[in-house]
Parts: C-alpha cells; sequence; structure tokens
C-alpha cells in the first residue's frame, strides 16, 4: 500500500513575519509576502509565552478594495481553511475592527474583534474547483484596518467531509464538542497535532456519563486513529507527482479501496481491472497515457460514481454498463475510443444526441427545400404549413414553410433593410399573424424580429439605442445568454453582437452559423472561425475545437458585462496593453476591481455580486480549456450574483461564533467555551453548510 506524507498539501502561513521558521510540534510556517498583494506589517506587544506566529499581524488599508491571499491546490480535492486573527491593538485605537472574509467571491464570513488580546478563528472546509484558492479580506466598516494574523490550508485524505451539495456550498465550523470530559478543558489535536484541531470539553454537573473509559488498540496505532482511519481504505492522493510506468496491479487486491486518483501524471500501458475493489467510488486516471481498451469489469462496479479517463490514448469500445449506472463520466480526449452503435445510454445523453441530430437534419431539409424552391422560382400561393417533427414536444416554436408570396407580403416586397448579417442582408417583416420577423436575404430564412438589437450595442451605447446601466439587468441578460449557450452544440463565434434581446430586454444567442455539434465529449478539429478578440487561443494555436472554446469567449463577454469596453481596443486598456483580458485580469488579481467597473452603472449594486462575476470571468480565460468551468457551473455564479442583488445572501450564511475564540491564559491550541454559553444554545444557533 502507499502512504501519502501527513504534511502533503499543508500550508501555514505567517502573515507579517519575516522568515521561515518551525514550531514546537513540527509545523513548517512561511512568510506570507510571496502569496498576497500589498498591505502592511506589525509587530504586536502581547505576551511572549504566546506562538511566534501570533506575534505579527499584516493589515490593509480602509478601502473599497479586495484583498487576497492566493494559494495553489489540486482541483476536487477537499481542504480545510484556517485563518486566525489577533488583533493586540497594533492601531492605538478604541474602535476594534469589522470586515468581511471571503473564499473567492464566495462570502465565508464577517470578522468581528471584540478584544484585543483574544483571538478570533474561523475554519472552513471546501472542495478546490479551479487550481488556486482564494482567501480575501474587504469591507472595513469601523474604519480600523482589516488585517489576519495566520493563515492555514490543510488537505483532507479521500472522501473525508464529502457532501451531497459541496459542488455549490461550502462546510463553515460551527463547533467541535468533546463530550463525556472531566472538566471545561479544551483538548487540542485529539487525533493529530499537525492538523491543529480544537475540540471543545463539554462538562455540566447536571449530565450524568453513560459508560466508562476504555482505551481503543489496533494494529496501526502509530499512525494515529483518524489518519489510520482514511489511510487503511485508500492509498492517498497521487496526483500530478509525474510517476510513470504502468498502473500497479497491487492496487486491484485493495478490497477496502474507495478512491484513486492517479490523474496528471505519466502511466502508460492498459488500466487494470479493478474487480477486486467493490468499494471503489472514484476513480481519476485522466491525463496519463494509458492505453489500450477500457476494462468491462468497471461496468460491474457497484459503488462507482466517478470515472475520469480523459486524454489518454485509450481505443475501442466504450462498455455499455457504464452508460447505464449514471455515473459522472467523462472520456474526452481519447481519438479511438467510441461508442458502441447499440449502447443503450443514459437517458439524458439519449436525448441530447437525438435533439442534436434532429435538429441538424430538420435545418438541413428546410434549407434544402428553400434552396430548390428558390431556383426554380416559382413562387405558391399554398398557405403557409407547419413542418412535422418528431422534435414538435421539446421545441419552443414551431418550424414553418413560408409560401414566397408570403415573405413578400410581410416585409412589403424586402422593402425595410434593417441589416447586415452571415448569410446576407437581413430585412424586417411582419406576418399575418402579427408576429415580426427579420428575414435574411440570401437564403430566405425567417427568424424572430428582436426589437432592441444586439447586447453590444446595449453594452457601449449609441444614438439608436440606450445603454443598460442597471448591474442586475446585465447580469439577467448574461444568464439569458448562458443557457442559450447550454446545448451541446459549439457557437466558434460567441460575442456580444450575437446576443440578441427582444422587447423585454431578454437575450437570446443567435448567429449559429458556424456553429459545430460536440460529438462524444471530444474535440472537433477544425479550420479555425471566430472574431478577433474573442477567440480562445487554444482552439487557435490547435484547431482543436471544445465546449470550452466557447466558455473562453462568454468570459469576455462577461468583462464587457462588468466594464463596458470593447474587447480590443488601442485607447482605453493603456499605453502597453490592446486587449480587455489582460487589462482586466492584471486588475482583478490585484483586488482593483473599481479600476474595470463601468462607471456608467447606476449606483447601489453589491459589490461581492460584481466580484463572483468577476472571479468566475478569470476561470473562463484561463489557458487551457481543462481549467475551465463548464456552461453550467457559469450559470450557477451567474445566479448566485443574481441572488445576492436580489437581497439572497442567505445563500452563504455570515455568522462570528463565540466558540472560535482562544483563551489567552493557556496555550493557544486551546480553546475554551464563555462560562455564561448554553449547549441548547449553540445547537439553536443558525445551521451553517
Amino acid at each position: 500500500m502507499f502512504y501519502v506524507s501527513l504534511l502533503c498539501g499543508f500550508i501555514s502561513l505567517d502573515c507579517g513575519g519575516d522568515g521561515d521558521f518551525t514550531d514546537d510540534i513540527g509545523i513548517q510556517w512561511t512568510s506570507d509576502d510571496k502569496f498576497v498583494y500589498g498591505g502592511k506589517t506589525a509587530n504586536l506587544s502581547v505576551q511572549n509565552d504566546l506562538p511566534k506566529q501570533l506575534k505579527t499581524v499584516r493589515y490593509f488599508p480602509v478601502d473599497d478594495r479586495k484583498y487576497c491571499y492566493t494559494m495553489n491546490v489540486s482541483e476536487r480535492t477537499r481542504y480545510l481553511v484556517r485563518a486566525t486573527f489577533l488583533y493586540g491593538n497594533f492601531e492605538n485605537s478604541n474602535i476594534f475592527p469589522k470586515f468581511d472574509l471571503s473564499l473567492g467571491a464566495t462570502p465565508w464570513t464577517t470578522v468581528v474583534v471584540y478584544d484585543d488580546t483574544t483571538p478570533t478563528v474561523v475554519e472552513a472546509i471546501i472542495l478546490a474547483s479551479a487550481p488556486t484558492l482564494s482567501v480575501c479580506l474587504s469591507n472595513a466598516s469601523t474604519g480600523q484596518a482589516p488585517f489576519i494574523s495566520t493563515l492555514e490550508l490543510r488537505q483532507l485524505n479521500g472522501s473525508l467531509y464529502e457532501t451531497d451539495y459541496e459542488n455549490q456550498f461550502f462546510l463553515k465550523l460551527s463547533a467541535r464538542i468533546n463530550f463525556g470530559a472531566e472538566s471545561n478543558a479544551s483538548v487540542s489535536s485529539l487525533w493529530d497535532p499537525k492538523m491543529r484541531t480544537i475540540w471543545l470539553s463539554w462538562y455540566h454537573g447536571i449530565l450524568r456519563k453513560v459508560g466508562r473509559k476504555r482505551v481503543v488498540t489496533h494494529a496501526y496505532q502509530h499512525h494515529g486513529p483518524g489518519y489510520n482511519a482514511v489511510q487503511k481504505k485508500r492509498p492517498g492522493t497521487l496526483s500530478g507527482k509525474n510517476i510513470t510506468g504502468s498502473i500497479p496491479v497491487e492496487l486491484t487486491k485493495l478490497p477496502g479501496l474507495v478512491e484513486l486518483r492517479l490523474d496528471g501524471n505519466s502511466f502508460s500501458g492498459p488500466i487494470p481491472d479493478f474487480i477486486g475493489c467493490q468499494d471503489l467510488q472514484y476513480i481519476h486516471l485522466e491525463d496519463n497515457q494509458l492505453t489500450g481498451a477500457l476494462p468491462s469489469s468497471l461496468g460491474d462496479l457497484p459503488n462507482l460514481k466517478q470515472l475520469y479517463i480523459q486524454n489518454n490514448k485509450l481505443s475501442g469500445e466504450i462498455p455499455q454498463a457504464l452508460f447505464r449506472k449514471g455515473i459522472i463520466f467523462n472520456f474526452s480526449g481519447n481519438s479511438n475510443l467510441h461508442v458502441a452503435h447499440n449502447t443503450i445510454t443514459h437517458p439524458v445523453i439519449i436525448i441530447v444526441c437525438v435533439v442534436i441530430g434532429a435538429f441538424v437534419l430538420l435545418v438541413a431539409a428546410v434549407g434544402c427545400y428553400l434552396f430548390a424552391y428558390n431556383r426554380k422560382k416559382k413562387p405558391s400561393d399554398a398557405p403557409a404549413k407547419q413542418l412535422s417533427s418528431p422534435l414538435s414536444e421539446v421545441t419552443t416554436e414551431s418550424v414553418h414553410r413560408f409560401a414566397l408570396s408570403e415573405i413578400e407580403d410581410a416585409t412589403d416586397r424586402f422593402g425595410r433593410r434593417i441589416g447586415y448579417g452571415g448569410f446576407g442582408i437581413v430585412y424586417y417583416g411582419k406576418l399575418a399573424d402579427g408576429r415580426e420577423i427579420a428575414q435574411d436575404g440570401k437564403n430566405i430564412l425567417v427568424y424572430e424580429f428582436m426589437h432592441e438589437g444586439t447586447l453590444k450595442e446595449h453594452i457601449r451605447g449609441g444614438p439608436a439605442y440606450v445603454k443598460v446601466t442597471s448591474w442586475v439587468k446585465r447580469l439577467e441578460i448574461a444568464e439569458d445568454a448562458a443557457k442559450g449557450c447550454s446545448p451541446t452544440i459549439i457557437h466558434r463565434d460567441l460575442k456580444s453582437s450575437n446576443i440578441l434581446l427582444d422587447k423585454n430586454m431578454r437575450a437570446k444567442v443567435a448567429d449559429f452559423g458556424i456553429s459545430k455539434p460536440v460529438v462524444n465529449g471530444s474535440h472537433v478539429s477544425t479550420m479555425v472561425r471566430g472574431t478577433f478578440g474573442y477567440l480562445d487561443p487554444e482552439y487557435y494555436g490547435s484547431q482543436q475545437l471544445t465546449e470550452k472554446s466557447d466558455i473562453y469567449s462568454f468570459g469576455v463577454i462577461l468583462l464587457e458585462l462588468i466594464s463596458g469596453q470593447e474587447p480590443i481596443s488601442d485607447d482605453h486598456f493603456g499605453p502597453h496593453c490592446r486587449s480587455i483580458v489582460a487589462w482586466a485580469t492584471s486588475h482583478i488579481e490585484s483586488g482593483n476591481i473599481h479600476a474595470i467597473i463601468d462607471q456608467s452603472l447606476d449606483t447601489g449594486y453589491d459589490l461581492q455580486s460584481v466580484w463572483k462575476v468577476a472571479e468566475v470571468a478569470i476561470m473562463c480565460l484561463k489557458p487551457t480549456g481543462r481549467q475551465r468551468p463548464s456552461m453550467s457551473e457559469v450559470l450557477k455564479e451567474i445566479q448566485d450574483a443574481i441572488a445576492l442583488e436580489r437581497g439572497g445572501r442567505e445563500l452563504v450564511p455570515s455568522i462570528q461564533h463565540p466558540v472560535s475564540k482562544c483563551s489567552p491564559s493557556v496555550n493557544m491550541d486551546s480553546v475554551v467555551l464563555e462560562q455564561n454559553s448554553r449547549f441548547d444554545e449553540l445547537l439553536d444557533l443558525p445551521g451553517l453548510r
């Protein structure tokens, strides 16, 4: 069996410290100056028996900026994040600080300092969704500087603290209680001192302790009970270790194996048969050099939840059982791996494939008919007919066949020209039933008329269009556009001028003329098409089109919505910058969001809402597609930003709990309950997610 170092994934930052050191229990503390941009440091005048890391702080200006610590993490891995704040009255003020703490753009808690000698400790457990994790201080509300004493990151092994909704919420510490204690004395780190978890002892004279003390012994006593419970189940996380060779067959003989993470290495050869690992739930083998067929026995694993094998060199047919199980399955990037023709796929995959196939056939049939009809030059007076389609139950509007005479009547014989599109001149028309349409002159295609033009025109403004100055309205437009990009069709030319607005200012994505359907979840090799400023650089360099290519373009659109600027400019981004991506990224990463916010926006918007959209935009603009979120994840972040604007702050509750204070009279690894607090009151506090 493999064992990973207990300190793997540990980061301990001494905020304001001037050098690295190792404390009494073996934790190596690192100065924070390479993890944060800006701020000043201060030494505290505190008692000498305090740990060294609590004798310094880093503090930041009282302004509207967000100051963020950024740490490298492994995606899809859980981490415990702990921040400690000891004021020490370094400002010589009678007013205590109060400020907000967030994980990226997601509110974490409000730090409230009650005195200058008692540390405040907050903790969260989060599933990393990106290669970096940011902890940010902002919004100082008492005029005193936001500050921090220590910041710690602890990687959690395997499925420890796994929850069903961890993609949407994080866990926030309420309390750790050691029941059955002999006294109120706190217990520090019951099973591993390096985790520095604090357990509060609960003792009350009226309570009767049931049972008796027993010493639990086991074969792996030297590893500690907590870690042993995890390590006996799985070999640990070996992602990104640059390991070569074949996957050890010994792994297939571990009946208690639950999670296998070997992604990001250089493993070669076939995937072994894991039929002996009946408890296996998570298999991550992506980004290796694996070859051969996919073992059919993977479909027989009863508890399998995730199977990631993308970006290998696998070949052959995918076992049908993997589609029937409804697991999270990603096999893109294996050009010789394909789905069997008789595969009975997951219902969602069936629906998507049927919709795409029927839609493409339907459009092709209509196009061929109209082309042939136009060639014959024989107008017909037959009334409009609805095309029959097996998709009539799922389409939002019926597709119609129009007679040429109807088109001529609707457009007043093509009398009102309103624009020029990718397929020819566009004319305005109005059907006999009152519906307004836009008709393409080259192919005689009829579209719904969008009264308010393009998003581009409403971001920049102009003589004919009123600029949208409401931030929540811009968010709603972004939400509509994200929903329009959710189907498994790669647009290839997503931009603000291809997002059209109806008379109710609802957005629809248009101009799918050069779009490509996604086949088998993989890439499409194609000639590069798109618009400069929106074009995915990875797609441009490799000519490999994936659904993540549209994500990059959508990130540019989000920056347009925030800033009101165009993607490429010689005038607005400084003397040495022409791109909105480089300009906005530099300001966002330095915490200066105000530098990019459109000054014409109405006041009163929630700054956290803007931050949330800005940070998801940065994720969309990552250099490689595998680092970018999916469109559904982008949509979720936009909807959360809308909820913030509408007062939905309950999505991430923020309370400062009294039990997170440390006693100055004991070792700082100990915590005591306030004498006037009752346990039933503790349990009645709002639940945390």
